[in-house]
């Protein structure tokens, strides 16, 4: 199974707390609280595991029935927005490219004495 990385993660300032088959999410500091249903919180779930869109809907598909007349798609969308906006889920912040290249950055390693053994096993 490949590794998967999340787009997003829970706001550092929330609270989860589960109960019974819902999921609460409370944010004191900006003084909110969110109620997942099973649904949404299985949406809430794939979307902190990284899955995409369509993996979201066929997992919810798989565990939940009844779920065939709800335009999923939209669905998941519609969880996602209010919880960013509700601000107890947070988009990551991606990385930057490197400023440095390669091979200035072999260059500076060399000068802070490091054996060039240590350097090729990166380059």
């Amino acid at each position: 199974m490949a590794i998967r990385y999340s787009k997003y993660a829970v706001s550092p300032t929330a609270i989860m707390r589960r109960m019974g088959d819902d999921l609460i999410l409370v944010d004191e500091e900006k003084k909110r609280v969110v109620l997942l249903n099973p649904v949404a919180k299985a949406v809430f779930d794939c979307i902190l595991n990284g899955l995409t869109v369509a993996e979201t809907i066929s997992q919810i598909k798989r565990g939940f029935s009844g779920v065939e007349k709800i335009d999923l798609k939209q669905e998941v969308a519609r969880v996602r927005k209010e919880l960013l906006a509700a601000g107890v889920l947070e988009a990551k912040r991606r990385w930057s490219k490197p400023v440095i290249k390669v091979s200035d950055l072999t260059t500076a390693l060399k000068e802070m004495d490091l054996s060039r053994s240590t350097v090729s096993q990166y380059e």
